[in-house]
C-alpha cells in the first residue's frame, strides 16, 4: 500500500485513534492489532448496508492467539477480538505518532493471519446466494422442487454430489470473496447451520478471503475465509458489540 493515510479503508496498517488508550486488550490484557478498517465515507453513495455514510468501522484481533481471536463457541464471547465504532473520527494524534507508538509496544505478531496492508476500494455489486450458506439448502430446495417436480429432493446435499456439483458452483465467485453485506461463503459448513442462536446473525459485516498481493498478504490457515456477522436489528443501530466472527480452512 503507497502513500497511507490515517482514515482511509485498510486491511492491517496504521489504525485511527483519538487516544492510544483506544488501543483493544486482549484477555491477556495484551494491545490487540489492526485487522480491517472502513471508513464509511469511502462507501458509494448508493450503498444500503449501513444507515449512514459516515464514520469509521474497524476490527481488531488478538496479536497472540493462535485462532486469530475467534472464540470456541462463536456466541458473543469475543474476548479477543473487537468490532469498534468511531462515529467522529477526528484525532490530534498523525500517523507517524502512531506509528511510533505501535512500534514502542514492541508486540509480538507471530500469531496473526496478515502481513504488509492493503488499500480498500469499494464497488457495488448484485450476488447470488452461496452455497454454503444454511438458507441455501432452504431456499433452493423448493426452487429445485417447483421446477423439476419428478424429481423432487429432500436436500440439495442428499447425495447427488455429481448433480449438485455444477449447480452449486453456478453460486460461487470465481474471484475472492472480499466484500461487505450480500451472502457469505464458508470453506466448510456454515456454522449457523444447526445453531438458532447463531442463525441470528443473519447480515455479512465484513468477509476477507485469503488473498496476496505484492509482499502484502493475508492467509487464513490453509487458504481459508473469514466472516463477520451481525443481526440486522444491531446493524441498523450501529450497535456492533455483538457479533459472530469466525474463520475456516478446507
Amino acid at each position: 500500500m503507497q502513500e497511507e493515510t490515517l482514515n482511509q479503508s485498510k486491511i492491517g496498517g496504521m489504525p485511527f485513534l483519538k487516544s492510544f488508550k483506544d488501543i483493544p486488550l486482549d484477555e491477556n490484557n495484551v494491545p490487540m492489532v489492526l485487522l480491517a478498517q472502513i471508513n464509511l465515507n469511502d462507501l458509494p453513495e448508493q450503498q444500503e448496508l449501513f444507515p449512514v455514510n459516515e464514520g469509521i468501522l474497524q476490527f481488531w484481533i488478538s496479536s497472540e492467539d493462535q485462532m486469530y481471536g475467534m472464540s470456541e463457541n462463536l456466541k458473543g464471547n469475543n474476548i479477543n477480538s473487537r468490532l469498534v465504532y468511531i462515529k467522529e473520527p477526528i484525532t490530534d494524534l498523525s500517523l507517524k505518532d502512531i506509528q511510533a507508538h505501535l512500534k514502542s509496544l514492541d508486540a509480538d505478531n507471530e500469531d496473526i493471519p496478515f502481513s504488509g496492508a492493503f488499500s480498500i476500494e469499494f464497488r457495488l455489486s448484485k450476488q447470488t446466494i452461496t452455497c454454503t450458506d444454511y438458507k441455501y439448502d432452504e431456499d433452493d430446495l423448493a426452487l429445485w422442487n417447483k421446477v423439476n417436480p419428478s424429481f423432487a429432493l429432500k436436500s440439495m446435499f442428499g447425495g447427488y454430489d455429481e448433480l449438485m456439483e455444477p449447480v452449486c458452483n453456478t453460486f460461487t465467485a470465481k474471484e475472492p470473496f472480499n466484500q461487505l453485506g450480500g451472502y457469505p461463503y464458508f470453506d466448510q459448513i456454515d456454522p449457523r447451520t444447526n445453531d438458532q442462536e447463531l442463525k441470528m446473525y443473519d447480515r455479512v459485516l465484513l468477509q476477507i478471503d485469503s488473498t496476496r498481493d505484492g509482499n502484502s498478504s493475508i492467509i487464513w490457515g490453509d487458504l481459508g475465509i473469514a466472516n463477520i456477522l451481525v443481526k440486522s436489528t444491531d446493524l441498523e443501530a450501529m450497535k456492533f458489540d455483538d457479533y459472530m466472527y469466525s474463520w475456516d480452512c478446507s
